[in-house]
């Protein structure tokens, strides 16, 4: 079967609560550890920060937004840019976005793509079930939303 490029994927918007920005944050914590990485980062498709662990420096916002820009407009999984003694590696989660790993001379670019594949099924998870709740939510809505068989219409709502 062949997958979508990122470019032609759905973009899947999630909603992010701060038990879940946190508790992304935990897995970034190992992996960063895990690793020996100076920092790390979780970027969603629609390029929204939702967490990171430690320090991206010296690599700024920009130029990580600069490296997944060309990252998403390529078939690139995998982009790895050095700066000084530090380097950056992009690594794709699928159907949710990408982890950004800043690691120096301590680790490699072998390393941060091992703990990241370990560490992207907890990832994996986690996002799935963030996406179930906007499904749950949706069901609930229109439960909400239609009025009950065989009964009365539901009134229209009065002006305030």
């Amino acid at each position: 079967m062949r997958m979508p490029s990122p470019r032609t994927a759905p973009v899947r918007h999630l909603t992010f609560y701060k038990e879940d920005v946190v508790r992304l944050e935990r897995l970034l914590d190992d992996l960063r550890r895990d690793a020996s990485a100076l920092g790390a980062a979780f970027v969603s498709d629609d390029v929204r920060w939702v967490a990171r662990s430690g320090d991206l420096a010296p690599f700024t916002r920009e130029d990580a937004d600069a490296f997944l820009a060309g990252a998403l407009t390529s078939k690139a999984a995998f982009v790895l840019a050095q700066k000084e003694r530090e380097s950056i590696s992009l690594i794709r989660q699928p159907n949710y976005g990408w982890f950004v790993v800043v690691y120096d001379d301590r680790s490699t670019a072998g390393r941060v793509q091992l703990y990241v594949d370990l560490k992207g099924g907890k990832v994996a998870a986690f996002l799935d079930e963030i996406d179930s709740r906007k499904e749950a939510a949706a069901a609930l809505s229109k439960e909400f939303r239609d009025p009950p068989a065989g009964g009365p219409p539901m009134p229209p709502l009065a002006p305030a």
